[in-house]
């Protein structure tokens, strides 16, 4: 798989993996994670394990909370295209939220 790791802030990191084969994505994996209390936690992440396309979303607290993505097709490779560049403009656009959200639930 290709691997790409973006900044978001100084404590903050979109970690992105794909892979392609007949030009179409066949597997993915995207993961905000951020630096707290010295350790680097998974807060938020989509992939395409179990052959469907779902998220994870994890707690500060708690257990994670791993639901399916709903969108039509999700386990269908034609749409993953689709949610791979969904969930890595989600999370680019709102990561301070989601942040918010993991230290508080």
């Amino acid at each position: 798989m290709e691997k790409r790791e973006y900044a978001l802030s100084d404590k903050d990191r979109l970690i992105v993996e794909w892979k392609f084969r007949r030009g179409k994505i066949t597997k993915f994996i995207i993961q905000y994670i951020a630096l707290i209390d010295g350790d680097w936690r998974p807060v938020i992440r989509y992939d395409t394990k179990h052959s469907h396309a779902h998220q994870h979303r994890f707690h500060y607290k708690h257990k994670e909370n791993d639901r399916r993505i709903s969108i039509a097709g999700g386990g269908n490779v034609k749409n993953y295209k689709f949610i791979f560049n969904q969930a890595q403009k989600y999370i680019g656009q709102n990561w301070e939220k989601i942040k918010d959200w993991f230290l508080n639930t």
